[in-house]
Parts: C-alpha cells; sequence; structure tokens
C-alpha cells in the first residue's frame, strides 16, 4: 500500500504533475485534431431518393466554387471553406485584380456560386455566402481628383481636433 501512496505522490509531485499535464494536453490536441479532419471529411448530401443518395465530398465542392469564382473578371485567387449546419454556408477569401467594384463583384460571385452549385450538382440549399477580399492587385482607381483647383487637400485627418 505504501508503494502505492509513493507511485501517486511522485506523479502529483513537480516534475511528474507536469508531465501529466503534457501528456493531457498532447491528448487534447491530438482528439481535437481528429475530430477537425473527421468533420471536414464528411460528404455533402445534394440529392436524396427512394432508390438512395449521391454525396459529393467537401473537396469538390469546394473546387467547383474556387474554379467558378477564378473564372470571373477581377478575380486573381479564390479561396473557400465550407460550412455545414442545417445548410451550407460557404466563405470565399479572393484576392481581386484592379480597378474593382467591390459591390458588383459581391453580387457577381454570390449569383455565379448559387448558379454553379444548382446547375453542376443540383445543391440549392445555401444558407449564405460570405466573401473577404483578402488583397487587391494593380493600380488602384482612386476616382476623380477631389481637391479644388489643383490644391493639395493637405496631410490625412487623424480624426483629432487640430
Amino acid at each position: 500500500m505504501e508503494d502505492t501512496v509513493q507511485s501517486v505522490e511522485c506523479l502529483v509531485a513537480p516534475p511528474g504533475v507536469f508531465w501529466l499535464a503534457g501528456i493531457a494536453l498532447l491528448a487534447l490536441v491530438g482528439l481535437a485534431a481528429v475530430l477537425r479532419y473527421r468533420a471536414n471529411r464528411g460528404g455533402i448530401v445534394p440529392f436524396e431518393s427512394e432508390e438512395g443518395r449521391i454525396e459529393i465530398s467537401r473537396g469538390t465542392v469546394r473546387s467547383l466554387i474556387e474554379k467558378t469564382v477564378e473564372q470571373m473578371d477581377g478575380i486573381e485567387e479564390a479561396r473557400c471553406r465550407l460550412q455545414q449546419k442545417a445548410e451550407l454556408a460557404v466563405h470565399l477569401s479572393v484576392t481581386a485584380r484592379a480597378p474593382v467594384r467591390l459591390q458588383e463583384l459581391d453580387a457577381g460571385i454570390k449569383r455565379r456560386v448559387r448558379s454553379a452549385l444548382k446547375t453542376q450538382i443540383g445543391l440549392e440549399a445555401i444558407d449564405s455566402i460570405n466573401i473577404r477580399v483578402t488583397d487587391v492587385l494593380g493600380e488602384v482607381d482612386s476616382g476623380p481628383d477631389d481637391a479644388p483647383d489643383g490644391d493639395d487637400a493637405g496631410p490625412p485627418r487623424t480624426g483629432r481636433p487640430d
């Protein structure tokens, strides 16, 4: 009995307790990685009938969305992340080419992605399409010069009173 008590005391005393905490933390990180991997590998089920169902991998859906967006004028690169609960949510990160009108780009991307998912794989249950523009490449058109008669507009405002 005394040997068991000494073994337990060894584990809860300062170097042993750190080893236990490290092993527990490593186990939790490993479990989280496995669960995340399994969640991302799940198929999306757009069709279900009496004869069965068809599952399309998340990678296939992501690839279709990325290729659809990258074929658009004004887009250099697109990366997609999917989230599925009751319906599919699409999260896109895009690199645009200047000149770009963000409102038109947003509407065009959403229209083309919905259309591609519907026509290519029959997926209509899309909750949202969220777009993040991560970069704009090329010369940015600053629009018409707002400075009157060529005067310099001065330094940028900081929001503080002068």
